[in-house]
């Protein structure tokens, strides 16, 4: 189930606090590319709730992008970046806007992963479970709007504690 070693807590507030101050994507992708570890790559994705990222030039979406091109990336990691993003207007929206011929850098990562998420493209080690109320259900159900259950259901895996990354 855990690929690679495991990083101890200073480790991983190393590893977010270059993530978080690097200026370069290409950096960025470097770094998080060469992560074998699912619950670290989970940890990171935990982490952007947290934390305002978007000083670099070279842009919004950079770390979530890495994170999800991981081939280590799991179904619920995944599922957290997309929730964490926008995923539910994405899912009520999509079906009005998907042929939008100018989908900014937001739609077009929902776009990928709810596609990558769609082709079974992700072990499921990890659960998540996405914060869908019953106002939520109630709205796609009035505007017939069929969402995937892979969208509205805990994912496989294990539940954890990630670490909550703070660092001065």
């Amino acid at each position: 189930m855990k690929r690679g070693g495991r990083m101890t807590n200073e480790e991983l507030k190393e590893l977010f606090k270059f993530i978080l101050n690097s200026e370069s994507c290409k950096e960025i992708n470097e770094k998080i590319s060469g992560i074998e570890n699912s619950e670290v790559l989970h940890t990171i994705a935990y982490n952007m709730e947290y934390h305002t990222i978007y000083n670099y030039e070279s842009g919004r979406l950079c770390i979530e992008n890495a994170v999800i091109d991981n081939p280590h990336c799991d179904l619920g990691t995944a599922m957290l970046l997309f929730y964490f993003q926008g995923g539910l207007s994405y899912l009520h929206e999509n079906n009005i806007r998907y042929n939008k011929i100018t989908a900014d850098k937001g739609t077009r990562f929902l776009e990928k992963v709810y596609k990558k998420i769609m082709d079974n493209n992700f072990e499921a080690n990890i659960s998540y479970k996405p914060k869908i109320g019953k106002i939520e259900l109630t709205a796609f159900k009035k505007r017939n709007i069929e969402v995937p259950k892979i969208f509205l259901e805990k994912t496989p895996g294990t539940e954890q504690n990630f670490l909550k990354i703070w660092y001065k």
